[in-house]
């Protein structure tokens, strides 16, 4: 189907089904019931005076969460209005539905309390609002905005509009993104409340797109972002593909990323010329490329060469706040800081795809975030082909980095690289380098002509099983090495 053929229905949200029953003046002014808005309704077992769950709660994080009581003193400088809390070690997250469906129109606020205990250096705490898997409204708290010690109060507000999956529950979400052992974020006082400002519900026609549907740049758009633009107030139903096809591929040139917002983007595609992606550039001049968060997850991008011009802070491909990309083989990404870089639970996808030239590195994955790059390439970049931090994790068996001028594969503060049947060649600094309680499998690998082939500090873990390392100008720090604070090469 072409653009000209997609059919407008009037009636999708006069379904009462959809609606519900709550009418705006039903909330009017109201506060939204939040089970244990305080965790007072645990009670705390002698002698370890905290739980491991929390009433109202469902525990969904990678770590412990529970409610306690904080000591004077010993966790924060005063009590406050804090007797009982609950806790979220780094990965722990905890999640409510309330029983308050989303109405259209409607204005929603949530405050609540995060603190900091003492001794704390860091705080790195997700706070997001959602509705049938669809993001509300998100933000994050961390320790510049909170002294050790002491608390703060928060807000998180959103207007219910006709893009968000009116008539679904409301679910709300505390989550500690700071991977760090003995470290925890504390949570207390949560308020949810309506503004009663909603009209009546309105119904307008939306447009559903139920056929496969091609948008050609520039035929029907002069670019990518006119294209999505087209899209943003479009129903695309389930199994159904839109496709953006790029055909001019000697004029693409943006000076703002090109930024992923639509719910449904997992059924849109955005390709240039797979046969020949170096023939159709996406030129950004001092912006990065595409963008895609809070949950929005785009089906595919292929077919091009995204190209920067080395400007500080920019990323070819990014992905944060849980939202998600994939790369088709015939993607290159050159001319950046980060070529791709994922962080905030973002993930990006690129198999086999082609990074190189950036003023940073090819490949970066922090603060929980995660890149799939499995026979991927990453050369000739500044820092590192394959970087790694923060909890952050990368996938980049049978993968290459080549020339960087630091590191080819390197990992640190908790990160983790699996880099199997990998090759670093070239490398000015190591190829394979794991340092402050990160970890690195490097099995079956290769290390040819790097200043160091495999290398560990800090309490750093590399796995070298049956990997190889030739032209190497510095031996590998041997096996359980007591160098700078002890590392691990196995």
């Amino acid at each position: 189907m072409n653009i000209q053929s997609i059919k407008k229905m009037a009636t999708l949200l006069a379904l009462p089904a959809l609606l519900g029953t709550v009418s705006s003046a039903a909330l009017a002014d109201a506060y939204l019931p939040v089970l244990n808005q305080n965790f007072e309704s645990d009670r705390l077992p002698i002698p370890d005076n905290k739980t491991t769950s929390i009433a109202g709660w469902l525990d969904v994080g990678n770590n412990d969460s529970g409610a306690y009581a904080p000591e004077k003193g010993t966790h924060y400088l005063d009590y406050g209005n804090h007797g009982q809390v609950a806790y979220l070690n780094g990965g722990g997250a905890i999640r409510q539905g309330l029983k308050a469906p989303l109405v259209l129109g409607e204005t929603y606020t949530m405050t609540f309390d995060v603190g900091r205990p003492l001794g704390q250096e860091f705080l790195f705490t997700s706070v997001a609002l959602t509705a049938n898997s669809y993001t509300l409204a998100q933000t994050a708290v961390n320790h510049n905005q909170i002294e050790a010690g002491k608390w703060g109060t928060f807000t998180l507000s959103f207007t219910a509009n006709e893009h968000m999956p009116i008539g679904s529950p409301i679910v709300v979400e505390f989550q500690n993104l700071h991977y760090v052992e003995g470290s925890h974020a504390d949570i207390d006082n949560i308020m949810f409340k309506t503004s009663g400002d909603a009209s009546p519900l309105s119904i307008k026609n939306i447009v559903l797109i139920d056929e496969p549907t091609t948008l050609s740049v520039p035929s029907d758009y002069a670019n990518i972002n006119e294209a999505l633009d087209f899209l943003n107030d479009k129903f695309i139903a389930n199994n159904t593909l839109v496709t953006i096809q790029v055909d001019d591929c000697s004029n693409q040139v943006y000076s703002a990323p090109i930024a992923i917002k639509h719910p449904h983007a997992q059924q849109i595609e955005i390709i240039g010329n797979p046969a020949n992606p170096s023939a159709c550039v996406l030129q950004f001049n001092g912006s990065s490329g595409f963008d895609v968060a809070m949950k929005t997850k785009l089906k595919l991008i292929n077919g091009f060469h995204i190209k920067g011009n080395r400007v500080n802070t920019t990323h070819g491909v990014g992905a944060s706040k849980g939202g998600s990309i994939r790369l088709g083989a015939a993607t290159i990404i050159s001319g950046f800081y980060h070529g791709i870089e994922a962080t905030l639970n973002g993930r990006v996808y690129a198999n086999t795809v082609l990074i190189s030239g950036n003023a940073g590195s090819g490949v970066v994955s922090q603060f929980n975030g995660y890149v799939q790059a499995n026979g991927a390439q990453s050369k000739e970049n500044d820092l590192h082909g394959f970087y790694s931090a923060d909890g952050g994790i990368i996938e980049a068996n049978q993968s290459k980095a080549l020339s960087n001028t630091v590191n080819g594969y390197f990992s640190e503060s908790f990160g983790h690289i699996k880099s199997q049947e990998a090759e670093a060649s070239g490398n000015d600094n190591s190829g394979f380098f794991a340092t402050g309680k990160s970890f690195l499998d490097a099995t079956s690998s290769i290390a040819n002509n790097n200043n160091v082939g495999f290398q560990c500090d800090y309490n750093g873990y590399v796995k070298r099983q049956n990997s190889t390392e030739s032209g190497s100008i510095t031996s590998h720090i041997p096996a359980v090495s007591t160098y700078k604070n002890q590392c691990y090469i196995f």
